[in-house]
């Protein structure tokens, strides 16, 4: 049973290094794509009202996001806290299972982010519609071609975004994944099985 507890354990350990790559990266993306516009950003990290040069569809997916960041912070916080507090308990307990853990959860990440990655060059289209039918529960991100907000956020940006965020968490997945293996070889841990 023991046995059993301390895989399960190891194997949350290993799912919360994409998920957490994923979400910090995104909102890391995103904080920084508001930086040159002071409406929009006092509008997500205040109360402010939108102008009244966004139609009402515009603001209503403008809310959704904001929702979304919220919720997406709140489970970063938690999430690191729960992966700190796991870093914490397998190093002391378990050094080559806290190396395994960074190592495998390192080569997930990547793996996810070559299956994402793959689907963003050969559609990118359908990464994007499927990318917002999975974080929105309307269709309010659906706009007409010459509103303001595809005006502020063309194509190219969410291009360009996508691309940032896959070399980040591409780069950041490598580190940790060299820092289990570090650890392995350092604490000579015989092999990761």
């Amino acid at each position: 049973m023991k046995k059993i507890k301390r895989k399960v354990f190891l194997v949350v350990f290993i799912i919360l290094v994409p998920i957490l790559l994923f979400i910090a990266n995104g909102l890391f993306i995103f904080n920084n794509g508001l930086k040159d516009d002071q409406e929009m950003y006092n509008f997500f990290k205040s109360n402010e009202e939108l102008s009244s040069t966004y139609s009402e569809r515009e603001i209503m997916h403008l809310q959704e996001v904001k929702e979304l960041i919220q919720s997406l912070t709140a489970t970063l916080r938690l999430g690191l806290l729960l992966f700190a507090l796991m870093s914490l308990s397998l190093y002391i307990k378990n050094k080559k299972d806290f190396a395994k853990g960074l190592f495998y959860g390192g080569n997930l990440t990547i793996l996810l982010l070559m299956i994402f990655l793959i689907i963003f060059l050969i559609n990118f289209q359908f990464f994007f519609t499927t990318f917002h039918k999975l974080l929105f529960k309307t269709d309010y991100w659906l706009l007409k071609s010459g509103s303001r907000l595809l005006q502020q956020f063309p194509l190219e940006f969410w291009v360009q975004g996508f691309r940032n965020l896959f070399v980040y968490i591409f780069v950041e997945s490598l580190i940790i994944s060299s820092l289990g293996y570090l650890i392995k070889k350092r604490k000579k841990l015989s092999t990761f099985k």
